[in-house]
This record gives C-alpha cells, structure tokens and sequence, in this order.
C-alpha cells in the first residue's frame, strides 16, 4: 500500500467516523449515502441510527425502507449480504459475512436486538493445532419474506428460515426453519405452526 493509499484511507476512516456519528435525519440520510458511495446499493428512504459499521461495503445491498438500530455491524468482505424492503433491525446486531457466503434476509423482517448470523464458522477437527489457524467452514443464511427473529438469538452457518417463522428470543438455530413454525430453545425446536 503506497503512501498516498495510506493518507487515503485514513481520511475515510475519519469522515465515516464523523458520519457515523451525526445525530438526526440528517445523520441518517448521510449514513446512507456514505454506504451507497463505499459501493453498496441503498434503496429509497433507509434509516441507518448512528454508531452503525459497514466493513466490505460493496458487497451489501438494501432494499428501501430498511432501517438499521444503533451498534449494528454488516460485515461483507469477502461475502455478501442483501436485505429486502422494509426490513428493520433493531440495535446491536452483528450480520456477518466477512468470511465468505451469503446472507439474504428477505422482505418485511422484524431482527430483533443483539442477533448474531454468521455464515463462516470455525473448523476445530485437528486436536495439535491452535483452532484460530484450522480456517473456516462456509455456507449461506436465507431469511425468507416476514420472518420475525427475535432477541438474543444466533443463526449459524448453512440455515434457512422459510416465510413467515419465528425465532423466539434467545434460540440458537443450527437447522432450517420451515415456513410457518415458531422456533426456540438451545439448539432451536419447532415449538407450534403458526
């Protein structure tokens, strides 16, 4: 990285800190634009709430009317993610897919606060060597139209939630959901049908 690349992105890091920072409708509508001129896509009237990080930018797409609760991460730096219109997120969700996959979280969304989706998880198969140095294991998250997660839980790597589910708070999902059904628990159990 030469000097000029250095200098360069020093000065991003600065402006989206004051950015990210900026209180009011104002603070939002720059918020989105800064993520659209990073090389996302940003449908029409999204609500990003301060304290909100978007690492890998150009791989995250929102549909209109998404609106994103403060401390919320988006990480898309060698994945994607993609959200439909009038998804909400509530605060201090950390969507990620920094690691590779794809996360797409459909239409009509309730995330409730404090999710965690990861699409990568860690490989720990070789007892001799330190599992930070065994890489990673990756596959997709799919949220489908009008699913409702709600706080506290986790989606791992490699799940489908179909239509209209629930995720009650709290649940760990490491299996698809089908359309319809009301989930909870640790690892997550049809509960009822909707």
């Amino acid at each position: 990285m030469s000097v000029f690349q250095k200098i360069g992105s020093e000065c991003n890091a600065w402006l989206d800190n004051i950015v990210f920072a900026w209180p009011g409708l104002l603070g939002n509508r720059l918020r989105a634009s800064r993520l659209a001129a990073s090389g996302g896509t940003v449908g029409k009237q999204c609500y990003v709430e301060r304290s909100v990080f978007f690492r890998g930018a150009r791989n995250i797409s929102f549909g209109s009317q998404v609106s994103v609760g403060q401390r919320s991460y988006f990480f898309a730096d060698k994945g994607r993610i993609t959200v439909g219109n009038r998804t909400a997120f509530n605060t201090n969700n950390h969507i990620n897919a920094s690691m590779g996959g794809t996360i797409t979280i459909g239409d009509n969304c309730l995330i409730g606060p404090n999710v965690v989706m990861h699409s990568a998880n860690h490989r720990f198969t070789e007892k001799e060597r330190p599992i930070r140095d065994q890489g990673h294991e990756v596959a997709d998250i799919t949220l489908g139209d009008n699913v409702w997660i709600g706080a506290n839980v986790t989606i791992l790597a490699g799940v489908s939630i179909g239509a209209g589910a629930v995720v009650a708070a709290g649940a760990v999902v490491n299996d698809d959901v089908q359309p319809f059904t009301v989930v909870g628990g640790v690892p997550a159990k049809i509960i009822k049908e909707r």
